[in-house]
């Protein structure tokens, strides 16, 4: 069975294995994958109804993007350690930030290669 591949521009496509990124973190592996447009919007869905509908500024813009990134967390993530049960269940905020930096790097890596590789077909990633 072929990959699934995502047209976003004339003659561009990405696949799975393009928008997915791993790392070691603290002795175990994670893995996430770029969310595309209808993940993005569940997420900023979640994010307002956790908040209680509120805006960052009006709970606080700490508050808001920790909310944001829990989120976005328990929504990228493929592969993670066994013992791992969800953001919802995780009582360590640095790992929780270390998570967060890890998909704000690979969101930017994948912004960035988007932007170098605009004229050919694919992203070329092995």
């Amino acid at each position: 069975m072929s990959e699934k591949k995502y047209q976003i521009g004339s003659g561009l496509s990405i696949s799975d294995n393009d928008r997915t990124f791993t790392k070691t973190i603290n002795g175990d592996s994670w893995s996430l994958k770029i969310p595309l447009p209808p993940t993005k919007m569940a997420i900023a869905r979640r994010t307002i109804e956790l908040s209680g509908g509120y805006t960052k500024d009006q709970i606080g813009e700490s508050e808001f993007e920790y909310i944001r990134s829990c989120v976005t967390i328990q929504s990228v993530l493929s592969d993670s350690p066994d013992w791992w049960d969800g953001v919802d269940n995780c009582t360590d905020d640095n790992l929780i930030s270390e998570l967060w930096r890890f998909y704000l790097d690979s969101e930017n890596e994948f912004a960035s290669k988007l932007k170098t590789v605009r004229k050919s077909k694919s992203l070329g990633k092995p």
